[in-house]
């Protein structure tokens, strides 16, 4: 529809966690901040709810680089697809069998971002993980 522009940048090859080594960017074209402006006024608590979702992950924590955010992503995707408790061992596990490189303590410092967002997604109780419903 033309509304985000997608910019990609590679960097060549994969990381030591097996993760490639390649940067996505999105930003909203002009007819995109349209859009935003016509939904502000429009529907504007859920502009709201979207900003302050975005407030949240800016609290959570300094996920900056895009693997750490991959790394939380995929935290959340396995806690997600989790029935019980798992622990980081158990996550770590669970990536490796999917053919993703993290260690457990990049699992301690996704699940950490994800319990510090705020949201009902993840929760530790006694060094055991578990998803707790649905991010916004």
């Amino acid at each position: 529809m033309g509304f985000i522009q997608e910019s990609t940048q590679s960097f060549g090859g994969l990381n030591a966690e097996g993760f490639e080594l390649c940067r996505y960017g999105f930003s909203l074209t002009d007819d995109g901040k349209e859009v935003v402006r016509f939904l502000k006024t429009q529907n504007r608590a859920e502009c709201l709810r979207v900003s302050e979702c975005l407030g949240r992950l800016a609290k959570a924590g300094d996920f900056s680089d895009y693997v750490s955010l991959s790394i939380a992503a995929k935290t959340f995707f396995i806690l997600k697809e989790t029935s019980t408790p798992v622990t980081s061992d158990e996550i770590k596990s669970k990536a490796d069998q999917l053919g993703w490189k993290i260690s457990a303590k990049d699992v301690e410092k996704a699940a950490s971002f994800l319990q510090n967002t705020e949201f009902p997604a993840a929760a530790e109780y006694e060094g055991r993980f578990i998803h707790c419903g649905e991010a916004p």
